[in-house]
């Protein structure tokens, strides 16, 4: 099969990263060295029941139009478990749209240090419209930690680089966690967790 980069790899790339970060990113196993992290079920959670247009509820309107009124603010501790996500960017060096989606463990502990952790699963890619092979490698991240700073976001720093997530909120059955991952100020991507039925 061929080999894929994550998209914080590609990112970190495009943002002219060292080399060395990139490849500590390549080569880690997402799993942060605890029992978080280390339980993900890949059978029930696998790459099959996982698919881009599980997105297309939030990008394709919400993401578009703005929120709803009709949307239901969600408390932070709602958020434990797993969700699907989605990672985008524009490639600056391809011009294209570079996608990455998989499966996010989120946990939420008021007493522990830090409060909030994400573990992400990469699972598919795409580059514009061409859907990039399944990697033949463990290919992940570190675990993002870090908790609500003064803006009420939950900021969370992990591989290089910052996770802000700003809106958790449930619309139509379905629940919402947006966010940006910056690289650097003149880098980032968009960020966004989703669970729960169309």
């Amino acid at each position: 099969m061929k080999k894929t980069m994550t998209a914080l790899l590609v990112l970190m790339l495009a943002a002219g990263c060292s080399s060395a970060a990139a490849t500590s990113v390549s080569q880690h196993s997402g799993s942060p060295g605890q029992s978080f992290g280390q339980s993900f079920d890949t059978t029930q959670y696998s790459t099959d029941k996982l698919h881009f247009e599980d997105f297309d509820s939030y990008y394709g309107l919400i993401g578009q139009f703005g929120l709803p009124e009709d949307i239901v603010r969600e408390p932070l501790g709602n958020a434990n478990g797993v969700w699907k996500y989605s990672l985008r960017f524009n490639d600056g060096s391809s011009g294209s749209l570079f996608n990455e989606i998989g499966y996010a463990e989120m946990a939420v502990h008021n007493n522990d240090s830090p409060p909030v952790m994400i573990v992400l699963h990469p699972r598919l890619a795409s580059d514009g419209y061409e859907v990039l092979e399944e990697s033949d490698e463990e290919t992940g991240y570190e675990p993002f930690g870090g908790g609500l700073d003064e803006n009420n976001s939950m900021k969370l720093t992990g591989n290089d680089c910052v996770l802000v997530l700003k809106q958790f909120f449930a619309y139509e059955g379905r629940e919402y966690l947006t966010g940006t991952l910056w690289m650097s100020e003149e880098s980032s991507a968009a960020f966004l967790m989703v669970r729960g039925q169309e």
